[in-house]
């Protein structure tokens, strides 16, 4: 029963984790939403997927940067 209980709150929280993900990666493709709001969401994504901090690019003036030099 505990065992059960334990393998439950697991799945359940590995599936929310699954969900959250979605959600977010979603919003980041979804060209309806505003530029903006997918840029922020973007940079939520990268820290969720484990990228390192000096490596997200969090302005504009990081994307020229990184896409023009």
């Amino acid at each position: 029963m505990k065992l059960q209980r334990e393998y439950r709150k697991i799945g359940k929280a590995i599936m929310d984790e699954y969900h959250r993900l979605g959600t977010i990666t979603q919003t980041v493709f979804d060209f309806e939403c505003n530029a903006v709001f997918r840029f922020d969401q973007s940079k939520k994504l990268a820290i969720a997927s484990g990228v390192e901090e000096h490596k997200i690019l969090k302005t504009i003036n990081d994307i020229d940067n990184y896409f023009l030099m």
